[in-house]
């Protein structure tokens, strides 16, 4: 079964303390004989459920990046990424027709994957916006590299190092030239192409010797 996403987790912190909390409700008037409690209300109360509830979230992704890491690294599917996984495609809008889609990979998946998740990501902000067709004025292509930290008080971290790519994206209601491609049949043919793709494991340890290399932890 896979990690929950941070909102599915919230919602079960909070149906976790409700049940707690009437058990102990239910205790106080029968066999159990628990103390009467006064507890908070209004702010207060939601105060102590949001803290129940992050403690309980803290711990879930704490077990979800425990079981990630012992698992090891997959190469990136697509999706974006997000405050847990920097793996996945981002975006930013310049303006109604530009935009810049950036993809990040995991640190064994090979760049030109990282590069067709972020024409995947152009293509399909194309299709959404109502823009028919897309052009990628340039790519560049790069390396997101963070080096171990034994912090002295705070956790340590690992090292890391993962493909990225770059693109710069101008959007259109009409093929402008050549160069312009037609967003919704790009997005469909690309998704279709990532989600059949497999990555053999020697192209796995082929990028990830590649990005160690490049960020100088080979």
């Amino acid at each position: 079964m896979g990690c929950p996403s941070a909102v599915a987790s919230v919602h079960l912190a909070r149906a976790i303390f409700a049940v707690t909390y009437r058990l102990c409700l239910a205790g106080a008037g029968h066999s159990l004989r628990f103390p009467k409690l006064e507890m908070p209300k209004g702010h207060g109360m939601r105060s102590l459920i949001g803290l129940a509830g992050l403690s309980i979230c803290a711990a879930i992704v704490a077990g979800c990046s425990a079981a990630s890491s012992a698992l090891g690294p997959s190469v990136a599917s697509y999706g974006a990424s997000n405050i847990f996984s920097p793996v996945g495609y981002d975006q930013s809008q310049i303006d109604e027709t530009h935009y810049k889609v950036t993809a990040t990979g995991s640190e064994v998946t090979p760049a030109s994957r990282v590069e067709k998740l972020a024409m995947a990501r152009a293509a399909q902000i194309g299709a959404d916006q109502k823009l028919d067709y897309f052009k990628v004025a340039s790519v560049q292509h790069g390396a997101a590299c963070s080096q171990k930290d034994s912090g002295y008080k705070g956790p340590t971290t690992a090292s890391n190092a993962r493909p990225t790519v770059v693109l710069d994206v101008l959007y259109s209601k009409d093929q402008a030239d050549p160069g312009f491609q037609p967003s919704k049949a790009t997005f469909e043919a690309l998704s279709a192409e990532l989600a059949n793709e497999t990555v053999s494991p020697e192209a796995q340890q082929a990028a990830n010797q590649d990005i160690l290399t490049r960020c100088g932890q080979s």
